[in-house]
């Protein structure tokens, strides 16, 4: 039977592409996109039927099905289903998940969505007679159903439900991505694992317990820079606010703990946390790094079979002599493991967060400035690039008022520093299938 990294990486082969099945003449259509995979993977199909109707037809064909409610979210291989009526579309919108959903973000593919285009000059919209391209997503996803394109007040419709194909669960770990051969959780929102060292290839199952670190640092880069210039250190993740990178597989082993009691690097995961203050022993952390890193924990522990608690889950200090993980409260945090692993948290799954005002600057979280620090490739030393993963593109920044544009118009953008020695650019360029907008 099929897996879900099988469904995941025959949908992600589709992105950019017009797709098409015999069944449907009108195109590249947003229904077409989960027909072509429905078809691909099982003898059924959910041809001649409306978005609004997918969950119907999948239940008639035996999918699982479950309609959006209080606490629930899809996971990665879901098909979403989205009500557009009260935008003057009574026909409906549907995705695949390729992630799965923290109740306030979906992240995934669909067809069709690039607006009004007339290519052949007939005056007709496009999307009416060929459809679309197939395109990564992210949509910001409130309390009561409704999505909206991510960072935007434009409003997309309200999700009512969404459905599964079968897979094997037996078939692989649930819930992971494999980068290359690298096992990471399902929630990495990015990976390096060819820039850091490990120290043999393990058992997964021989993990016993989760080790928590401080980065001394007050940035990813700053862990990278760390680890890549002769140290022989690494862990299995970083997490800061949002982010979660992947950095040694959970099937290799890293260098965290050095512990030679119970806890040891070979029977353990270290997630390192970047710090929001530097202070010696009194370094903090922000209460989201936090609530990112023990919902990450969780999901380890569910996959694992690793039951937490202070003896499972435990402070670099308590494994072998350090200070780290500086300030962080280790009884806090595991409680709040506890919680997302049994399904409950302190602020619910699904937030209703505000909506961006109109005059408010946008947030893209899904995009980073990259500079230079030498010439690579093609790419010359302080040039500034814009990387910007929700619309898969990335193109030079030309001038310092550019730059400063796009600074104010998004003010959490991240920029990040690129060398020989840390070539991000090519992760991400080859990673995300980034088009050059300026070829």
């Amino acid at each position: 039977m099929t897996t879900t990294s099988e469904i995941l990486n025959y949908a992600n082969s589709l992105t950019d592409t017009f797709v098409t099945v015999p069944t449907n003449q009108w195109g590249s259509q947003c229904i077409v996109l989960v027909d072509k995979i429905v078809q691909h993977f099982t003898d059924k199909n959910v041809s001649y039927t409306n978005a609004i109707d997918a969950l119907k037809k999948a239940k008639s064909n035996g999918f699982s099905m479950e309609l959006d409610g209080p606490g629930k979210a899809p996971k990665a291989t879901a098909f979403y289903v989205i009500d557009t009526s009260s935008q003057g579309n009574p026909f409906g919108h549907i995705g695949m998940a390729t992630q799965d959903s923290d109740g306030t973000e979906i992240i995934g593919l669909e067809a069709n969505v690039e607006g009004f285009t007339d290519t052949n000059e007939d005056g007709v919209n496009d999307q009416y007679q060929v459809g679309g391209p197939v395109r990564a997503v992210k949509r910001d996803w409130y309390a009561d159903g409704s999505l909206f394109v991510s960072g935007t007040n434009i409003k997309i419709g309200k999700v009512i439900g969404w459905f599964y194909l079968p897979t094997d669960k037996k078939g692989e770990p649930m819930g992971v991505k494999n980068v290359n051969g690298d096992i990471y959780s399902n929630l990495i929102t990015s990976s390096r694992p060819e820039i850091f060292g490990s120290w043999g290839e393990r058992d997964i199952k021989s993990i016993k317990y989760i080790v928590l670190h401080g980065t001394y640092g007050l940035s990813v880069q700053s862990a990278v820079n760390a680890w890549t210039s002769g140290r022989d250190a690494s862990a299995s993740y970083i997490v800061h606010e949002k982010e979660i990178v992947g950095c040694v597989g959970e099937n290799f082993i890293a260098w965290h703990c050095g512990g030679t009691g119970q806890i040891t690097n070979e029977n353990s995961i270290g997630i390192e946390h970047v710090n929001q203050t530097l202070n010696g022993a009194k370094s903090t952390f922000s209460p989201q790094t936090v609530e990112t890193g023990a919902k990450l924990v969780a999901e380890i522990c569910k996959r694992l079979g690793i039951v937490p608690s202070r003896k499972t889950i435990v402070g670099h200090k308590e494994a072998s002599s350090t200070e780290c993980p500086q300030s962080m409260n280790l009884d806090a945090y595991v409680e709040k493991v506890k919680q997302y692993y049994n399904g409950k948290t302190s602020s619910q799954t699904k937030q209703e967060t505000p909506k961006t005002a109109l005059n408010q600057p946008n947030k893209q979280p899904s995009a980073r400035i990259i500079v230079f620090d030498e010439d690579i490739d093609n790419f010359k030393k302080d040039q500034n690039w814009l990387f910007n993963f929700d619309r898969g593109t990335y193109n030079y920044i030309a001038n310092t008022e550019e730059l400063k544009f796009i600074k104010k118009q998004y003010p959490d953008i991240q920029t990040e520093h690129v060398s020989k020695k840390y070539p991000a650019h090519v992760r991400y360029i080859e990673g995300f299938n980034l088009v050059n907008l300026d070829k």
